[in-house]
């Protein structure tokens, strides 16, 4: 053996003074940090495409409110024709009112709870002796803002 430091062990191992080096080709060329898939999409000027999914979405969660009020809006009719008056609260649809006169009027209208509009806040509901308002405060959450959804029949 001319040179006692270097031995070939075999399958690309090397003996260099007593350490075994592996893999020479990988430890000279460390892979390329991981690529955020966002990154490219926004570089590449699909930026409009990303926004108009955004307001695509945006508008899919107003039809949404929309299709909800126009349930609550048949339930509280059905309920104002069978009671003969307008429910003091949305709960009134699931739950037995404390505050209904005669008991044996009620019919259940909905199976679960009034669900919380698609932001996550409560429908508002107000009423009048013959007349009702359903609406939800929108994407922004705050009432009487231009986002607000009313249902209208």
């Amino acid at each position: 053996m001319k040179n006692p430091l270097v031995l070939v062990i075999g399958a690309g191992a090397v003996l260099i003074a007593g350490s075994i080096v592996a893999g020479a080709m990988l430890l000279r060329s460390p892979m390329p940090p991981p690529v955020d898939p966002i990154v490219p999409a926004i570089t590449s000027g699909q930026f409009q495409q990303v926004e108009d999914m955004g307001k695509a979405l945006e508008g899919a969660k107003k039809t949404q409110a929309k299709v909800m009020m126009g349930i609550l809006d048949a339930s509280l009719r059905e309920y104002q024709l069978q009671v003969g008056e307008i429910p003091s609260s949305l709960k009134s649809l699931h739950e037995l009112p404390s505050d209904l006169i005669d008991k044996n009027l009620w019919v259940q209208k909905l199976d679960k709870p009034v669900p919380s509009d698609p932001w996550g806040n409560p429908y508002e509901y107000s009423r009048s002796e013959k007349a009702f308002k359903l609406r939800s405060n929108g994407p922004d959450g705050k009432p009487e803002t231009i986002d607000d959804i009313e249902y209208k029949r």
